[in-house]
């Protein structure tokens, strides 16, 4: 990504872009009123305001594992390619928390709206965690990761980093009765990490530095098959939840093993 593309005040950017969007949403049924028609224009505007939401998602998701890219000629002074600093990548972090991994949207999805046009709720906060772990376990987000580690040492905002985060907004709790949207977003982690393991991860949107290497296959696959087992323990461990929390448990045991069981290293 192009330096200017991260203005210092983005994260700000996105908080007011989130607040606008909620104040939006209060008010979409009366703005969305035509007389003696349907429900259309609110199913329509319903969807773009999601649509934003993911925008404001991708925003902030390019921030972890980021690398600025600043194209210089040989007789400009500095370096073409920086690693987005640890502080930026926390303050990404703490907003995925913030408004969509530890707290639901749940004022995206109001009955109220969702009642008046063919829709699930899962379906579109699906897409709104799809849009933000599909990046972050990306295999050139994890190598970006990885790199900074080596270049900047224990100021880098590290793998290691990212997984206690992931692990503090989406697993604390387990062993406790979840809601679907709980089980919704660990369904999507665990996929996520799967894909990470197998080769099937996107690359993400992020700038790597263009030094591709066969290793990184490997690099990225370790990292997922010690994440993958550590889940995997955790989860055997748990019995306790309800009827639907354990059902949840043993099918994300099940597919983690199932994953496992084809050779990747």
């Amino acid at each position: 990504m192009q330096a200017e593309d991260l203005g210092e005040n983005q994260m700000e950017t996105n908080e007011l872009g989130i607040r606008n969007l909620k104040y939006v949403m209060s008010n979409l049924d009366e703005w969305t009123k035509s007389p003696n028609e349907g429900y259309e224009n609110l199913r329509t505007m319903h969807s773009e305001v999601n649509n934003q939401f993911r925008r404001y998602i991708g925003h902030v998701v390019k921030w972890v594992g980021g690398v600025y890219q600043d194209p210089k000629t040989v007789e400009m002074p500095g370096d073409v390619y920086r690693n987005v600093e640890r502080q930026k990548q926390e303050e990404a972090m703490d907003f995925l928390h913030r408004h969509l991994f530890a707290n639901t949207p749940v004022w995206l999805i109001p009955d109220e709206y969702l009642n008046k046009f063919p829709s699930r709720a899962e379906s579109y906060l699906e897409r709104s965690y799809a849009t933000a772990l599909s990046s972050l376990l990306s295999r050139r987000v994890i190598m970006n990761l990885v790199s900074a580690e080596t270049s900047m040492g224990k100021s880098a905002f590290t793998v290691k980093d990212l997984f206690d985060r992931l692990d503090k907004s989406i697993w604390s709790g387990l062993g406790r009765p979840t809601d679907t949207y709980k089980r919704l977003l660990q369904k999507t982690y665990v996929h996520a990490l799967c894909d990470l393991y197998t080769g099937a991860a996107a690359s993400g949107r992020m700038v790597a530095k263009p030094t591709p290497n066969p290793k990184d296959a490997t690099e990225c696959s370790a990292i997922a098959f010690m994440q993958m087992n550590d889940l995997l323990n955790r989860l055997k461990r748990t019995s306790s939840g309800d009827f639907s929390t354990r059902a949840h448990n043993q099918y994300l045991i099940r597919h983690i093993e199932k994953t496992l069981s084809v050779d990747q290293l």
